[in-house]
């Protein structure tokens, strides 16, 4: 899901028109949206989502932080955080895929091209055939698209059914859960003190620009205004960087003295940056930092994943195996043959061999896995083309790699959440995650 250089540029455009005055915004105390003070908790993130080009004022310049948050406009700001916005101009005319198309025209015609594009790329589920135009998004609903919108859609599917910490989520259909433990492991959205998660409660518009700042990290396209990579050092008013891709690529970046600063998605100060976080910065035209969105380095988390074991080219010299998720075996077969070949003479496990043709895979939830030592990839060759559960960790991006990956600790094969003749499959006692 990449946008266009014609996407960079009018970005490009649209930052040097805000960034030019941004500066003085930010220093003189002038207003991005003239009733921002109606929430006065977010007037830093809008001021970054404004900055960014993902979220625009009505004509009037207001922006009616405290109203609820209607579903096109958040697959709207999705979309231009993907950087699809040019995708979803040439979209304008494109057929809907909903039963209630009609309603959609009717109440959100001039979203038409963003709810097409979004449906393209995957941020909109396929399985959803009715949108709602004009009814408020919840909680849950947020934290999918926004999952979605970041690629991270295999690791939430591979996580289907996980345990997450809140006691409000019974309703919450097991094969979403997955989407809710990725949220709010990367810190996209929190629970409340009572230990709730209240997935059906409404968002507002504030609390959009609240997400999006948050999910600055892992965003998949930048703005051309916009770094990314570890800090270096924060010394005398300037941050170094090494920018993504690059252990060697050291850049300093002088921080203007009202510039917005957020860890961990929390206001902060410029000297609570360490070396070492994860930071994305939104510069101006003498680039110059305005935006500072870091996040403290975690220890890396063990997970249990669960899916069909298959084999993936070999890249960078690593043994790469792919997990797709528990959905039926003819379904897995269906999507993978479209864009790949499958060989079933690997041996013991009748695996799988996957072999990339030239095309972006029609199946986006296939995640990647290097085994952790020898007797590791033994136990992976000797089940591919098996429903299997992994124990793994995540591998710290940017890594050697430089894509996302987990490191396989254990695998056993399992029984998938259908079995091939349709009925449940038997639960299986869980992972010791250590």
């Amino acid at each position: 899901m990449k946008g266009s250089l014609k996407a960079f540029a009018v970005l490009g455009l649209v930052l040097v028109f805000l960034v030019g005055a941004a500066g003085s915004a930010l220093a003189g105390g002038r207003k991005f949206f003239r009733d921002e003070d109606q929430a006065p908790w977010a007037k830093a993130y809008l001021a970054a989502a404004s900055l960014k080009g993902l979220l625009k004022g009505d004509p009037d310049g207001r922006f009616r932080p405290n109203d609820p948050l209607r579903r096109e406009e958040l697959v709207t700001a999705l979309v231009r955080f993907a950087g699809l916005e040019q995708v979803a101009g040439s979209m304008a005319q494109a057929a809907l895929p909903f039963r209630d198309s009609a309603d959609v025209l009717e109440k959100a015609a001039w979203a038409r091209g963003y709810l097409a594009a979004a449906r393209d790329a995957g941020i909109l589920p396929e399985e959803e055939d009715r949108f709602g135009p004009g009814e408020a998004a919840d909680r849950m609903w947020a934290a999918e698209l926004l999952v979605r919108a970041l690629g991270l859609q295999g690791e939430a599917e591979l996580r289907a059914g996980e345990g997450v910490p809140f006691g409000d989520v019974g309703d919450v259909p097991p094969e979403k859960l997955g989407y809710l433990a990725v949220a709010v492991e990367r810190g996209l959205l929190e629970g409340f003190p009572d230990g709730t998660f209240r997935p059906k409660d409404k968002l507002t518009r504030a609390q959009l620009a609240a997400l999006l700042e948050r999910a600055a990290l892992y965003r998949k396209q930048l703005g051309k205004y916009e770094v990314r990579g570890t800090v270096a050092e924060v010394v005398y008013g300037e941050i170094a960087l090494y920018l993504d891709g690059s252990q060697k690529d050291l850049r300093r970046y002088p921080v203007s003295p009202d510039a917005l600063v957020l860890v961990d998605a929390k206001e902060a100060a410029l000297e609570d940056v360490k070396p070492g976080f994860r930071a994305c910065l939104v510069l101006n035209a003498e680039e110059t930092a305005v935006v500072v969105s870091a996040r403290s380095v975690e220890p890396q988390k063990g997970v249990v994943l669960r899916g069909w074991l298959v084999d993936l080219p070999d890249l960078e010299g690593a043994s790469f195996y792919g997990l797709v998720p528990g959905v039926r075996w003819g379904q897995v077969k269906g999507l993978l043959d479209e864009n790949y070949r499958l060989r079933v003479e690997r041996g013991p496990g009748e695996g799988l061999e996957w072999r990339e043709e030239g095309k972006s895979p029609a199946f986006r939830s296939v995640q990647a896995l290097v085994p952790a030592d020898d007797g590791v990839a033994k136990q992976m060759e000797s089940l591919l083309g098996k429903f299997v559960e992994v124990r793994a960790e995540r591998v710290a991006e940017p890594n050697i790699y430089m894509r996302p990956v987990f490191r396989a600790l254990e695998v056993r094969g399992a029984e998938p959440p259908v079995s091939l003749s349709g009925e449940a499959a038997r639960p299986l006692a869980p992972f010791e995650v250590k």
